[in-house]
């Protein structure tokens, strides 16, 4: 069983400890044949036993145990030579989804809130009268659109993220040709480093050649890392995009010379929603899910992702690969 069982006959010595009740507890086969006072350390299931006596009826309680959530049931037994039987649950799992789904639906709500109210407010100004004025339609028009936008953008990276977390896309690695991966991402932001002054530079060592992953897998990750480096970066500065060997792997690098990110951030940055600078991601139209989706992309073609950052002088992330020996495939016409 994966609970743990634990009985006593009706002198409160332990007759029966299972398995998953050892490990839970933390204690070995000796506890048998022992009262239950001595046997069980834990105070919280030791009271919950004399509970359950005391009131002669089921009783449960969800207890932390040993740095884990454990659901216990305690039930007395009308039986001359039994005690109690007690069944204890590990939900420490369960409870950490619980969690996720809640924050899930905060973030989400409270990320949709924004856009919305700056839509319905243009809309009513315009709709009172605003919309008889040129100019000033023209400005809350533009508006609408931009929060439109921020909207669509947030569904798409949702619906993409669910996709990854379903398992409903597959992505199978097969030979990708680093080179033209990175050209065809960099190719997208043109645009966008003009009207920024940003230097985005690009560095394939000749040694990498193909890796294993899918061309659209790459690119997202790759068009998702430039997109945040240029976000974050000043007017002006410099974003490096790399690729070498490193140990066994091929290291694909994004670098910027933003304002860095502080190293408590760094281990919940791929969170979904996680934000190191709240104000300024929504500032720069950030949906807070672009990291969450590198993330898993990376997984899904058997690659790993890691940030490195000092606070004023910008951050790297990196994505190994793994290298491969076989000719890449012609891509697709819908890549």
């Amino acid at each position: 069983m994966a609970e743990g069982v634990l009985v006593t006959d009706a002198d409160g010595v332990v007759v029966h400890a299972n398995r998953a009740l050892r490990g839970l507890l933390g204690v070995g086969p000796e506890v048998l044949g022992r009262p239950l006072t001595e046997a069980i350390a834990q105070e919280g299931v030791q009271g919950l036993v004399e509970l359950a006596e005391a009131e002669r009826e089921s009783v449960q309680e969800e207890l932390p145990v040993r740095g884990r959530r454990v659901l216990v049931r305690v039930t007395p037994i009308e039986d001359p030579t039994t005690g109690i039987v007690a069944v204890l649950s590990d939900v420490t799992e369960l409870r950490r989804l619980e969690r996720i789904r809640r924050d899930f639906v905060a973030n989400v709500s409270h990320e949709l809130r924004t856009p919305v109210a700056a839509v319905r407010a243009a809309t009513e100004t315009l709709l009172s009268g605003a919309l008889d004025r040129a100019d000033t339609a023209r400005e809350f028009v533009g508006i609408v659109d931009r929060h439109a936008e921020r909207l669509h953008r947030l569904v798409e990276d949702l619906l993409e993220l669910s996709r990854l977390e379903s398992g409903e896309v597959r992505h199978l690695p097969e030979p990708v040709r680093l080179r033209d991966a990175v050209t065809r991402a960099l190719e997208l932001f043109s645009l966008a480093v003009k009207a920024r002054g940003t230097r985005l530079t690009a560095s394939v060592d000749p040694a990498v050649d193909c890796v294993e992953a899918t061309a659209h897998a790459l690119e997202h990750i790759l068009s998702n890392l430039v997109d945040n480096a240029i976000k974050y970066s000043p007017e002006g500065a410099t974003v490096r995009v790399t690729a070498a060997p490193h140990g066994d792997r091929v290291r694909l690098s994004v670098v910027d010379t933003g304002p860095g990110v502080e190293a408590r951030h760094l281990p919940r940055l791929f969170e979904r929603f996680y934000r190191a600078d709240k104000s300024r991601s929504r500032d720069l139209g950030g949906t807070g899910l672009g990291l969450a989706i590198v993330k898993h992309l990376a997984e899904a073609i058997g690659a790993t992702v890691s940030v490195e950052s000092t606070p004023g002088e910008g951050t790297s992330f990196h994505v190994d690969l793994r290298p491969s020996a076989g000719p890449a495939a012609e891509p697709s016409r819908d890549e």
